[in-house]
């Protein structure tokens, strides 16, 4: 009965880091959208934070998600880390 309490346990952590990765990611990318194309970082990382966040639009999420995911096939083969580092380097606080 142990193992089987921290195998869940395990799982739950899990869940919750692979959660929190891919909605930096997808934040990583809409901000080096906006600073590519002109905002300011402070300006893009408020825009940025507030994408899947309580109160965002459910359909903006799923249409920033899907952007995300088809930016990172075509420029990354899938990966997200590249996007999220590439963010960090132009000044993503997320």
């Amino acid at each position: 009965m142990f193992w089987v309490a921290v195998a869940g346990i395990a799982v739950a952590v899990l869940w919750q880091l692979n959660k929190a990765n891919g909605t930096r990611f997808v934040r990583a990318v809409r901000y080096i959208i906006l600073v590519d194309t002109g905002t300011p970082p402070v300006d893009a990382n408020i825009e940025a934070q507030k994408l899947l966040s309580k109160g965002s639009d459910p359909e903006a999420d799923v249409e920033a998600i899907r952007f995300a995911q088809n930016m990172a096939k075509l420029k990354t083969n899938g990966k997200q880390h590249p996007w999220i580092q590439a963010a960090r380097e132009k000044g993503f606080l997320g």
